[in-house]
């Protein structure tokens, strides 16, 4: 069913001054049109295509409006002119709330106590002979220690052990003879009463049984020895430098281990 132009531009809710707009038709050829005069065929189509329908919709030719100019409302509801929207307001910014407050980081757990490493047995051994070459009373190193000696922790017996080193080098240098030769005081210097073990071992031949540190054992004659080496003569005629750094402890073949 075709309708009139002016019917068309009613029913969408425009004006003349808005369909030019949309169509570039001056508004007085559009009151023409609307009055009766022929489309023009490209007219035609602006026309079409401003008001959104077809070509065969809108009439070529308009009947005039009525002379009072009321036209009955449609029900159709208007199409507010896309050119001529007005801006939209932008939305407020609505008020964010505040970051949630972060929990409290979880206490880190206590680190569980170091558990100290027992006495080594080549500590054990070192004790009883630096004892026995102290002359120290059983109940005297207990004294001192505070403890039987296999109640100590390795960190204990290394510390006990490195300070009588240390004192038994200091006698030794206090002790020192004058013209005497000048040797480090280290605690693996040869104190008086090591140099006059050694010397006498030395002079009638005798054999050391020498344990080291990594469990091995050496026998032979000493045939010399220094501030920090003991050299042996094995049954083999081999000559063997230890160091004393290496020695858990030596004594001569056939005395009594402590």
């Amino acid at each position: 069913m075709s309708e009139n132009l002016w019917k068309l531009r009613r029913m969408k809710g425009l004006t003349l001054e808005q369909l030019e707009v949309r169509t570039g038709i001056p508004v007085p050829v559009l009151r023409q049109y609307e009055s009766g005069r022929p489309l023009r065929p490209q007219d035609h189509l602006k026309l079409a295509r401003a008001l959104s329908v077809g070509l065969n919709v809108l009439r070529v030719r308009s009947d005039p409006p009525p002379s009072n100019q009321t036209v009955a409302a449609s029900p159709r509801r208007a199409v507010a002119p896309q050119n001529n929207r007005a801006p939209r307001r932008p939305l407020a910014a609505r008020p964010s709330a505040p970051p949630a407050p972060k929990p409290p980081p979880a206490p880190k757990p206590p680190p569980p106590p170091k558990v100290e490493a027992p006495i080594k047995e080549p500590q054990l051994r070192a004790i009883h002979n630096l004892v026995r070459r102290l002359g120290m009373l059983p109940e005297e190193l207990i004294a001192d220690l505070g403890k039987s000696p296999e109640q100590l922790t390795a960190r204990e017996a290394r510390k006990w052990l490195r300070d009588q080193y240390e004192r038994l080098g200091g006698q030794s240098a206090s002790n020192k003879m004058p013209g005497q030769a000048k040797r480090a005081v280290l605690p693996e210097a040869v104190d008086t009463f090591e140099l006059k073990y050694l010397t006498d071992a030395q002079n009638q031949r005798a054999r050391l049984v020498v344990k080291l540190f990594n469990g091995e054992t050496l026998n032979g004659a000493l045939v010399g020895f220094g501030p920090y080496s003991l050299t042996l003569r094995c049954d083999d005629a081999r000559e063997v430098t230890v160091q004393k750094m290496a020695v858990s402890y030596y004594t001569r073949d056939g005395d009594a281990l402590a």
